[in-house]
C-alpha cells in the first residue's frame, strides 16, 4: 500500500509539473503574439545558426600551428555571428522600411512567429544551462555522475554531449557581441566617463573640504554649531562630511549635465547609420575581447594547475597531498574544457601559453 501511495504521489507530482510548464509556455506563447517577432530580440534564432556554423571548427585540421587553429577558429565564429547577426539587421531593417502597413496575413504571421520566438527564447536559455550545468556535473562533481547516470549512458546524450559545452560557448559570446553592439562603443565610453567621474568628484570633494581654506572655515562653523549637541569627535567628523557631500552633490550635478548632452551627442551620432554601424561593432569587438580574455585566463589557470605549473611553483615537500587534490581537480575541469571541438581549440592554442607553456599528457 506504501509503494503504492508512492508511485501515486509521483505521478501527481510529475503531473502537476506538466501542467505548469504547459501553462508557462503558453502564456510564454502569449506574450509573444502580444509583442510580436518584429519587435523582438532575435537571438533565440541565431544562437543555433551560428553554433551550427561553428561545427565547421571540427574541421579545421589538427596538425596545424597552435595559432593558426586558434586564429582560424575565432574567425569561424566571428564570421559567422557577423553575417547571421547582420543579416537579421537587414532583414528587421527590411521588414520597418518596406512593409508597412502590413497584410492582414503578414501581420497574423508576424504575431504567431513571435509567440514562437518567445518559447524558443526559453528553450535556448534553459539549452545553454544544461550544456554548462550536465557537463559540469560528468567531468567534475562525481555525486552528480551517479545521481545523472540515467542521462550521461543515455545514446542522444552520448551524440550530442561532445558538442555540448560549445553550445554554452557560442551562447555567452553572442550574447556578448550582441549586447556589445546595442550599447556602443561611446555609450560604453560614457559610462566609463560617469563611474570614473563620480568617482572621482568624491575623492575631490573629500580633499577640497580638508585643503580649501573657505570649506575649511565653513565646516569649521558647523563643527562650533554641532559641539554644543554631540561629542567633540562626532561634531567634526559630521561636520565635514556635511560639506564634503554638499560638495560632492554639486560636482555630481555638474558632472550629470556634462554626461547628459554627451548622452544627446552620442545619441545624434547614432542616428548616422555609418556612424551608428561603426559605434556599435567597435562595443562588439571589445565586448568579445573582455569575454575571451576572461575564459583564456580561466583556461589558463586550469591548464597551470592542471599540467603540473603548482607542482613546479610549490616543489616537492609536506603539500603534496593537497597539491594532488587541486591536481586531479583541475584535470576534470580540463577534460571538461576540451570535450568539446571550440572549446578544445581555445584550451589548446591559447595565447597566454606563451607565459609558461603547460602540455597536456598523452591521452588528456
Amino acid at each position: 500500500m506504501r509503494t503504492e501511495n508512492l508511485l501515486i504521489s509521483s505521478q501527481a507530482t510529475m503531473a502537476i509539473i506538466i501542467a505548469a510548464a504547459c501553462v508557462f509556455f503558453l502564456a510564454l506563447f502569449f506574450y509573444g503574439i502580444f509583442r510580436k517577432f518584429t519587435q523582438m530580440g532575435w537571438l533565440p534564432w541565431q544562437i543555433p545558426i551560428i553554433f551550427g556554423i561553428v561545427y565547421l571548427i571540427d574541421y579545421v585540421p589538427k596538425d596545424l600551428n597552435p595559432n593558426a587553429r586558434y586564429f582560424i577558429s575565432l574567425s569561424i565564429f566571428l564570421l559567422g555571428a557577423a553575417a547571421v547577426l547582420g543579416i537579421g539587421a537587414l532583414v528587421r531593417f527590411f521588414i520597418h522600411r518596406r512593409m508597412r502597413p502590413a497584410s492582414a496575413i503578414v501581420s497574423v504571421f508576424n504575431r504567431l512567429l513571435g509567440g514562437i520566438t518567445a518559447m524558443l527564447g526559453f528553450a535556448v536559455i534553459v539549452l545553454a544551462i544544461a550544456c554548462f550545468a550536465l557537463p559540469l556535473c560528468e567531468y567534475c562533481i562525481p555525486p552528480a555522475q551517479g545521481i545523472l547516470s540515467v542521462v550521461f549512458e543515455n545514446p542522444i546524450w552520448k551524440a550530442v554531449s561532445g558538442h555540448a559545452f560549445d553550445f554554452f560557448l557560442v551562447a555567452v559570446f553572442t550574447c556578448a557581441v550582441q549586447a556589445g553592439y546595442r550599447v556602443g562603443f561611446g555609450r560604453g565610453l560614457l559610462t566609463l566617463f560617469m563611474c570614473a567621474g563620480t568617482l572621482a568628484s568624491l575623492v575631490l570633494a573629500l580633499f577640497l573640504t580638508v585643503r580649501v581654506p573657505f570649506l575649511h572655515s565653513i565646516a569649521h562653523s558647523f563643527e562650533r554649531a554641532i559641539a554644543g549637541t554631540a561629542n567633540a569627535v562626532v561634531a567634526k567628523i559630521c561636520a565635514y562630511g556635511l560639506v564634503a557631500l554638499l560638495l560632492f552633490l554639486l560636482l555630481f550635478t555638474v558632472l550629470s549635465l556634462i554626461g547628459f548632452l554627451l548622452h544627446k551627442l552620442i545619441r545624434r551620432c547614432r542616428y548616422v547609420r555609418v556612424l551608428g554601424f561603426i559605434d556599435g561593432a567597435l562595443c562588439s569587438v571589445l565586448f568579445f575581447a573582455i569575454v575571451l580574455a576572461l575564459a583564456s585566463g580561466i583556461d589558463y589557470a586550469v591548464g597551470w594547475l592542471a599540467y603540473g605549473g603548482l607542482r613546479n611553483a610549490v616543489g616537492e615537500g609536506s603539500l603534496d597531498g593537497i597539491v594532488r587534490s587541486v591536481e586531479t581537480y583541475a584535470g576534470s575541469v580540463a577534460q571538461l574544457f576540451r570535450a568539446s571541438p571550440f572549446s578544445r581549440v581555445l584550451f589548446d592554442c591559447n595565447l597566454l601559453n606563451a607565459f609558461g607553456k603547460y602540455t597536456p599528457p598523452a591521452g588528456a
